[in-house]
């Protein structure tokens, strides 16, 4: 089977994607750290999935929005359910201090994560010499646990494969 990787932050840098396109829409969101941003795109998605025929995917957007916003201990799990994106937004301009909150912690832990990404690979590369692209990819999509679990492998590794057990089938 086949997969395709989309780099979300290459994609919304080179600003090549279209304003109302239902997928460029949501990847906007999900990167969105500014309250007021995230409500003009969200004023646009309302405008795309608005009208007759498009109730199911307003409510599917809707939970969406709500499960991205929510994460991890984030404050925004302490709102409640909404069912449209009109409610979520009337809820977003009542309590606005809550999600500017969420999106400030999402931040940090992004950053921290970026930057145990960018000092495994310093590492990687001081120790084994220049990584592939393959490698430097799969350190910048791996989940914060990986990047962890790789850091303490790297102490001990004699190879490149080393760093990267982790109980399955190593790709190095």
């Amino acid at each position: 089977m086949r997969y395709l990787l989309v780099h979300e932050r290459k994609l919304l840098e080179g600003a090549q994607l279209p304003d109302r396109n239902l997928a460029a829409l949501m990847l906007r969101l999900g990167r969105s750290r500014n309250v007021e941003q995230w409500r003009d795109l969200l004023h646009t998605l309302m405008d795309v999935a608005r009208g007759p025929g498009h109730e199911e995917l307003n409510r599917s957007l809707t939970a969406w929005l709500q499960y991205v916003a929510r994460g991890d201990d984030s404050p925004a799990r302490q709102l409640p359910p909404v069912n449209s994106l009109q409610e979520l937004d009337m809820m977003i301009a009542e309590k606005p201090g809550i999600w500017a909150q969420h999106w400030r912690q999402e931040g940090r832990q992004e950053g921290r994560a970026e930057g145990q990404a960018d000092l495994l690979l310093r590492q990687l590369q001081r120790r084994f010499g220049l990584v592939s692209e393959e490698i430097e990819q799969r350190v910048r999509t791996a989940t914060t646990e990986q990047l962890g679990a790789w850091s303490l492998n790297f102490v001990d590794a004699a190879t490149l494969g080393e760093v990267f057990q982790d109980g399955e089938d190593q790709h190095a």
